[in-house]
């Protein structure tokens, strides 16, 4: 099977850079409480954004046609200085933020198969995502919050 190398626009990059930022911001802000936890954990990524809290209040954003997640699951619990240490730690934090800016532009690359009528293509793209990029990101999550109950 042939590979293929794409050039990403700079464009494509700086829309999920900006959202990367935000989410860090939000997720400081959150955690200048330690004790802060969220149950029932997820974290949505959008198009043009990166949230995160719990299942309930988010609900808006997971309903959209064009997410991807990570959900905790009910029986985690985690603090938003946990998510801090988990997307921008020393430890698992550049790799993360990477996966991050993958996951906001293919979906948006999904999207435009989508307008462009191309279904099929549209769902490999997100299938793909859900496969490559967010369960071994949930993979990491998880795997960090089990070293840190350790």
């Amino acid at each position: 099977m042939a590979t293929s190398t794409h050039r990403i626009p700079e464009s494509e990059t700086a829309i999920a850079d900006k959202a990367i930022v935000k989410f860090r911001e939000t997720l400081l802000a959150g955690a200048s409480s330690p004790v802060m936890t969220i149950d029932d954990a997820v974290v949505v990524v959008t198009m043009t954004e990166i949230v995160a809290g719990p299942r309930a209040e988010l609900l808006s954003h997971i309903d959209e046609a064009t997410t991807a997640r990570l959900d905790f699951g009910r029986q985690t619990t985690v603090s938003y200085a946990d998510l801090y240490h988990i997307f921008f730690g020393e430890m698992t934090g550049e790799e993360m933020q990477r996966q991050l800016n993958l996951s906001m532009i293919l979906l948006r690359l999904s999207d435009r198969k989508v307008e462009q009528g191309l279904i099929d293509e549209a769902n490999d793209i997100v299938r793909d995502l859900d496969i490559m990029v967010m369960t071994p990101m949930l993979v990491t999550a998880m795997a960090w919050l089990k070293l840190k109950a350790q």
